[in-house]
C-alpha cells in the first residue's frame, strides 16, 4: 500500500486514495471479464454437433482452437473497457462509448 511507502508529514493527497480504488476494482474488473470471455469461449466450443468418429474430433479441436484464439484476441479489450469504466473514480470526465 501507499502507506507503508515513505515517511510522511502531511496527509496523502486524495488522487492517491482515488487512484489506489481505480486499481484494485480495474483489476477486480479484468478477471470477470476474463472470466466471463473463457467462459464464453467454452460455450461457443462446446456448440460442435456431438459424434464420436475420428472426423467429428478433428473438427470439434480446430473448432475449439480457433474460438480460443478469437477470444484471446479479445482479452487485451478488457483492460480498455474496465478502464473506461472506472475513468469517473479519478475524476476525470466519463469517456463516451
Amino acid at each position: 500500500t501507499v502507506a507503508a511507502g515513505a515517511k510522511r508529514r502531511s496527509p496523502l493527497p486524495p488522487i492517491v486514495a482515488q487512484l489506489q480504488e481505480f486499481c484494485e476494482r480495474r483489476a477486480t474488473c479484468e478477471q470477470r471479464c476474463f472470466t466471463r470471455l473463457r467462459d464464453r469461449a467454452e460455450y461457443e466450443a462446446s456448440l460442435v454437433p456431438p459424434g464420436d468418429d475420428e472426423a467429428a474430433q478433428q473438427r470439434r479441436a480446430e473448432v475449439k482452437a480457433a474460438v480460443e484464439k478469437r477470444f484471446q484476441t479479445l482479452e487485451p479489450q478488457c483492460a480498455v473497457a474496465c478502464g473506461r469504466r472506472l475513468a469517473h473514480l479519478v475524476g476525470t470526465p466519463p469517456v463516451p462509448t
